[in-house]
């Protein structure tokens, strides 16, 4: 069996699962594990590995064997190694050499006998959206269901090679995709979830290679992480415990809370010590409008002076609709059939996160368009004698889908039953949502209990329409 068939089949049975799931299930379902208001607890999945009720020695039971790197993107295979082979190799090797029970040995061949399934694919379910997943497998290779009680014998592994284009066509932001899902397949549910790297509801805790906001890339606010961090070594070694390894990369002996988990839409990276011009990226349905922004980061004084930067895009998929220049910019909308410019200077020099310009775009038609930037001019703000400086162009991407915000189940409306797929999504019954991008009803990049009662109080007319 391919991986890309696999893949196709498990995603049907996530959908097939979800419809099957009656509604008045989920309108009395508490959040079960969620994070007490004292503490840090790491958060852990609800599912383990058959070897976790045997008793005896874990270091054998969790050496866990990983199938050969399936190499299923569209193109040559040859193309698709080069992109996915060193990511992996790392990812896989960060994880196994930390004071855990867990290690990962990869075979010489492809095959379902493995514990860990794994590969690229180009898409996973056609969704643009989706970069990665990993879905637990019992012993038929069936999805684990209820999925917060399965004991499974599989992970399904498996990353979307043409979502990581535009910021995310890099090997350190695969590598970061590989981690995060290799982490799921060890037990660890998302950080973090609706608040930024590093806190939570308790206030502060430590980062995570399982929190969006660590790994999202610096350009957007991110920490950039894409191994696997000292908590998450924490959350391993309470999931599957040793006794001579110990506690290992925990601050304190208390037990993790068991918390459900989603399929994270993005898991980018960036080299954040290196002078950067960066746009952001956008998610929105055909006819829609979506605001980017175009920014410095790691500017260090005299900081940026000079700098002219064009914006290449797919005019058959995305439209520019306004430009507004910022910190004493000009920025012309129009400046070629695919082409926006931002030309621009400042006597006493701009440092990191400063703001070039805040763009407008209408999505056109479905697909997706790279926003390349081509750093013509940059320069310091060196007085009398501005100097040329290295600079990164940090890539974004226009998703452009044809969805209805709010509409899990792509049944072309957002009602009760997408309200009732979130709240079984957050309480861990289904690992992922049959259109993940659909269910983000407010638009602020999390899909969480807040999305849930937006669409119950659209569909109860409270509201007249869905934001954004």
């Amino acid at each position: 069996m391919s991986l890309r068939s696999l893949v196709t089949a498990k995603w049907l049975h996530v959908a097939a699962a979800v419809v099957a799931i009656s509604l008045s299930t989920a309108i009395t379902l508490d959040m079960v594990g969620a994070h007490s208001k004292q503490g840090p607890h790491k958060r852990l999945l609800g599912t383990r590995w058959y070897e976790q009720v045997q008793a005896g020695d874990y270091d054998e039971y969790m050496t866990l064997s990983v199938s050969a790197f399936a190499y299923e993107c569209l193109g040559s295979t040859s193309d698709c190694r080069e992109r996915w082979s060193v990511p992996f190799n790392r990812a896989h090797s960060a994880w196994s050499s930390q004071p855990t029970t867990a290690d990962f040995v990869v075979g010489p061949d492809f095959s379902s006998e493995y514990d860990v399934i794994i590969g690229a694919v180009p898409l996973i379910g056609d969704d643009p959206f989706l970069l990665g997943l990993a879905l637990p497998l019992d012993a038929n290779l069936d999805l684990c269901i209820p999925l917060a009680t399965c004991v499974f014998r599989h992970q399904l592994v498996a990353v979307a090679d043409l979502v990581h284009s535009g910021s995310y066509d890099s090997g350190s932001s695969r590598q970061s995709t590989i981690a995060h899902e290799l982490g799921h397949s060890l037990s660890l549910a998302h950080e973090s979830v609706g608040y930024s790297c590093g806190r939570d509801a308790t206030g502060v805790i430590p980062q995570s290679i399982m929190a969006y906001d660590c790994i999202d890339p610096v350009a957007l606010g991110g920490s950039g992480i894409v191994d696997p961090q000292a908590w998450d070594v924490c959350g391993v070694n309470h999931a599957y415990h040793d006794p001579t390894i110990g506690y290992a990369g925990c601050s304190s002996g208390s037990a993790p809370t068991n918390t459900p988990t989603r399929t994270p839409t993005r898991t980018p990276t960036s080299t954040p010590d290196v002078p950067f011009i960066g746009i952001s990226s956008v998610t929105r349905g055909v006819g829609q409008e979506g605001s980017l922004e175009v920014r410095t980061g790691a500017w260090e004084p005299p900081g940026l002076g000079v700098w002219t930067v064009d914006i290449n895009y797919d005019p058959d998929v995305v439209a520019p609709m306004s430009c507004a220049p910022q910190n004493g910019g000009v920025c012309n909308s129009e400046f070629d059939d695919d082409t926006m410019r931002i030309t621009g200077a400042s006597a006493t020099g701009l440092t990191s996160n400063a703001v070039l310009a805040s763009i407008i775009v209408r999505c056109q038609q479905v697909g997706t368009s790279p926003l390349d930037l081509q750093l013509r001019i940059v320069a310091d703000a060196t007085i009398g004698n501005p100097q040329d400086v290295a600079t990164e162009a940090h890539d974004g991407l226009v998703t452009c889908g044809n969805f209805v915000f709010g509409d899990a189940s792509c049944d072309g409306f957002a009602d009760p039953i997408d309200s009732n797929l979130i709240l079984q999504l957050g309480a861990g019954m289904i690992p992922a949502l049959p259109c993940p991008g659909n269910g983000d009803a407010d638009g602020n990049g999390v899909v969480d209990i807040v999305d849930a009662t937006i669409i119950l109080q659209y569909s109860a007319g409270m509201i007249s329409t869905l934001p954004p």
